[in-house]
């Protein structure tokens, strides 16, 4: 091999090398901006699917005039409660 060939193949080495190690640092970047992104996408999913059935909306209107905004808003907080308890537990 001429010198220049090896020159051309310690510098395709280096090269690779750099790239390598860009395209980690690209994809943990990426994972950390598309963690919060899914939680939107989940979010939008829910009420997207909550505005083509009105019959829930107008269901979850009338049992928050029934029973009273404090009321469902402490049940609300105790089911919050529940809901991420089971999560951790789940997780374990």
């Amino acid at each position: 091999m001429s010198h220049r060939s090896r020159e051309l193949a310690e510098r395709s080495k280096k090269l690779q090398l750099t790239c390598a190690a860009q395209r980690s640092e690209v994809e943990a970047l990426m994972r950390n901006i598309e963690a919060p992104t899914l939680k939107i996408d989940r979010l939008i999913l829910t009420v997207q699917g909550l505005i083509t059935q009105p019959v829930i909306v107008i269901g979850a209107a009338v049992v928050i005039f029934m029973a009273g905004p404090r009321r469902i808003l402490r049940l609300a907080g105790r089911a919050w409660l529940f809901i991420s308890t089971a999560r951790r537990l789940m997780n374990r």
